[in-house]
């Protein structure tokens, strides 16, 4: 556990992976995830009255996915009054309405740029690069004992940035928690036949879900 404290010349993520490779889900994936809801929180509760910020949601507005995002997050959450998914919504409603006077039903009203697709891609690349690096350094060690799975397109990103030296322990690494994890799958299948004679233990009925984000990868 030595090798777990601080050092010095450890990055600002370190501590954040640290953290992620502990829970039973993409490490990288987990932290978006929670990246992109304490955005969404901290907009809609802090910011969303801000001249500045509804001057570049105006500009630079979301993609269609993340709106929606944004307002079932509002919607989901009983703190949030209402009033500020509705200013989102009046100014992005506003600017696809000034659009489509300027460019017709024929031009493109939706812009290339969404505010949380370049925070997700840039945080995305930050966790990426860090967690490459330790894995090299340490954490490598530390992954094959934790429930943490890297999903299968973080794994790909992952294993073609570390070196060369690297790769063989990680495949297996892979590998091993892929095979355990289709184990539990088998075993919560066998175990919840009419004629079973135990039950699925926690850990095999929570591998549907883990399985679901590996193959999946985080939606953000």
């Amino acid at each position: 556990m030595e090798a777990w404290e601080p050092k010095k010349n450890r990055d600002i993520f370190y501590s954040l992976l640290k953290e992620a490779i502990e829970k039973e889900d993409c490490p990288i994936c987990f932290l978006l995830n929670r990246g992109k809801e304490r955005w969404i929180d901290n907009l809609l509760y802090e910011h969303v009255t801000d001249p500045n910020t509804r001057e570049r949601i105006r500009s630079d507005g979301f993609c269609r996915r993340h709106l929606w995002v944004i307002f079932s997050y509002s919607n989901s959450h009983p703190g949030l009054d209402g009033l500020g998914i509705s200013i989102i919504m009046q100014d992005v409603l506003e600017s696809l309405i000034e659009r489509l006077i300027r460019v017709g039903s024929d031009g493109k009203l939706w812009g290339e740029k969404c505010i949380l697709c370049e925070l997700v891609a840039e945080s995305e690349e930050n966790y990426l690069a860090s967690l490459t690096s330790w894995f090299e350094a340490e954490l490598l060690e530390a992954y094959k004992t934790s429930p943490s799975i890297l999903c299968l397109n973080h794994f790909q990103s992952v294993f073609s940035k570390v070196k060369y030296g690297c790769r063989t322990a990680l495949l297996k690494t892979q590998l091993d928690k892929l095979e355990e994890l289709n184990r539990n799958l088998r075993s919560f299948i066998s175990k919840s036949a009419w004629d079973a004679n135990e039950s699925p233990t926690v850990k095999e009925a929570s591998a549907k879900e883990l399985a679901a984000k590996v193959l999946r990868g985080g939606v953000y």
